[in-house]
């Protein structure tokens, strides 16, 4: 078994300091295991530079 060297669970990143702040990410679980290696696929404004940089 290898070690886990990402862990995210359940991630929200929302717009604004608002609690019912609009969604751009909302409910993102991931892990990635050592030796690895993440890709995020997905069409332009779905998220991947938010994900990555949050």
């Amino acid at each position: 078994m290898t070690n886990v060297v990402l862990d995210i669970n359940n991630l929200v990143v929302g717009l604004g300091r608002k609690a019912d702040a609009h969604r751009i990410i909302d409910d993102l679980s991931l892990q990635v295991h050592e030796g690895e290696t993440l890709c995020l696929v997905g069409e332009s404004g779905s998220g991947k530079s938010v994900t990555s940089l949050t």
